[in-house]
């Protein structure tokens, strides 16, 4: 077999999958292979697996000498930011640079973080910064050592997807756009500036919702029970808080501060009449999620066609990419933004017509783009295919 030119390693979080995808010497193909995980997410019995499989994986498809190995991780491992400095010599801007930093983050000294000079004029310059904890990039190359393996390059899957998008269409590496990565069951939004990631989110949610035959509910396609009853218990905690009053001036304050939430504690005889009324609270049930009902003045018409409820459904999209272009004021800085790429499917590609319908109330284009004549798999697995041309790109983003 024919020895292994580069290789990805890209951990997904999401369906608890390692992915290999290589490609052989002197072949115009990939490899991809998966292996799935049990642990808990990057706990020690996680990267005990991690060097199983990637043993397993390197004892199958032996690397040549000149391999290179890119880790992709996923994006919430890694944060970025920016800072907006006056504009200062380069000494200068670099010291003050070190101390913004170190006052931003009270946790600097574990954090490993790359900057890069995005803009700057007469009065300011803005800087991007990519971090990540130190522990987790330790951990990580220490397991690949473990498989008898040097990770050569460490990035996210956000990065990773704008350098396989520039590396197919290299007329947008110095362009400012935001990428919409359509994927099954969720969508990735990267914010890119000059063919690197400076921001990114992901969207629970994928092509999967384009072709049902009914209207999506928007309310439905997040899930946070967990949160909801967080709230729901803090309006019974502060309602009861609310109710349970004291005399001014009673030392009964003090004693019922003591017993609050002690159950079937009791005041002597002499203080009852000082204590009113205690609210026992109660954790509610969280009742079954249903779709929010808009009143009839708010509501759309009800698409007739297969073609207009996709049409409808893709509105959900175009919703969250002009959320996240208006709620990020300091990434709409590094310039306007007026093209949204997306990639997804060539079945669902007509919907993006149909956004662009509303291009002057919206303020952006949707462009699917020219990415040549590539493998589907390639186009759906975008963040893997980048991920082998990690080591021809820029520093930044790359650990």
């Amino acid at each position: 077999m024919a020895g292994i030119t580069s290789t990805v390693i890209y951990i997904d979080p999401r369906d608890k999958s390692i992915h290999y995808y290589a490609t052989p010497e002197g072949q115009n193909r990939v490899v991809h292979e998966t292996r799935n995980y049990r642990t808990r997410d990057f706990d020690p019995e996680f990267y005990s697996a991690f060097s199983n499989v990637l043993t397993e994986f390197f004892r199958k498809y032996p690397p040549s000498k000149s391999s290179a190995t890119s880790i992709v991780l996923p994006d919430n491992a890694f944060f970025s930011d920016t800072i907006n400095l006056p504009a200062m010599k380069a000494r200068n801007m670099a010291t003050s640079l070190t101390n913004t930093m170190n006052g931003m983050y009270k946790n600097r000294s574990e954090l490993t973080i790359q900057t890069f000079q995005a803009l700057q004029n007469k009065q300011f310059a803005q800087i991007c910064l990519t971090g990540v904890r130190n522990v987790l990039l330790n951990d990580i190359k220490a397991a690949c050592t473990a498989a008898h393996l040097v990770a050569q390059n460490v990035t996210f899957a956000a990065e990773a997807t704008a350098i396989g998008l520039v590396t197919l269409n290299a007329k947008l590496k110095n362009d400012v756009f935001l990428f919409m990565d359509v994927k099954e069951t969720f969508t990735r939004l990267v914010y890119v500036f000059k063919g690197r990631a400076v921001g990114s989110t992901m969207l629970p949610f994928g092509y999967e919702i384009i072709s049902r035959p009914k209207p999506v509910a928007e309310d439905m396609l997040f899930d946070h029970p967990v949160a909801e009853l967080a709230v729901l218990n803090a309006r019974e905690k502060a309602k009861a808080k609310t109710l349970t009053v004291m005399d001014e001036g009673s030392d009964a304050a003090a004693m019922a501060e003591g017993a609050e939430g002690e159950e079937g504690s009791t005041l002597g005889s002499g203080e009852q009449t000082n204590a009113v009324n205690r609210i026992d609270t109660t954790i509610k049930v969280l009742p079954k999620k249903v779709p929010r009902r808009l009143p009839k003045f708010m509501q759309r018409p009800i698409p007739e066609t297969s073609e207009e409820m996709a049409n409808e459904n893709f509105r959900v999209f175009v919703k969250w990419a002009l959320c996240f272009l208006g709620g990020n004021e300091r990434l709409a800085a590094l310039g306007g933004v007026p093209t949204v790429y997306i990639n997804m499917p060539k079945e669902f590609e007509p919907v993006v017509t149909a956004a662009n319908a509303e291009k002057a109330e919206n303020g952006v284009e949707f462009v699917i783009p020219d990415i040549g004549k590539q493998d589907d798999t390639v186009a759906r697995q975008l963040e893997m295919y980048g991920g082998l041309f990690v080591t021809k790109g820029k520093s930044h983003n790359i650990f």
